[in-house]
């Protein structure tokens, strides 16, 4: 799926992945690890995103939440026509996976 130059594609906003920390014998959560925390950020076509971090600051937890690998605490996903289904399909057929 391409879009052209200037178009909106993707526009995310307040992206929050936590994952639970579970303690005990009936493993009840305690608290949770951030992962990911209000992330915002808008592609247009003819754009590249570059993500840049130290080890374990949420790069690949980030990607892996925008193609649904990871479910999400809270975030808002626009793109035109509801296209983001389609374009994570696409990515999905066309890639391996996060190569490290």
């Amino acid at each position: 799926m391409t879009a052209s130059p200037g178009q909106l594609l993707l526009e995310v906003r307040h992206l929050t992945t936590w994952f639970p920390i579970r303690r005990g014998i009936l493993s009840r959560v305690v608290r949770h690890v951030h992962a990911v925390d209000d992330v915002s950020f808008t592609l247009a076509g003819g754009e590249c995103l570059g993500l840049v971090g130290e080890s374990g600051c949420g790069k690949t937890t980030l990607g892996r939440t925008l193609m649904g690998l990871e479910p999400r605490k809270a975030a808002r996903f626009c793109s035109p026509a509801n296209r983001w289904p389609a374009v994570i399909s696409e990515c999905r057929r066309n890639s391996a996976g996060v190569c490290r």
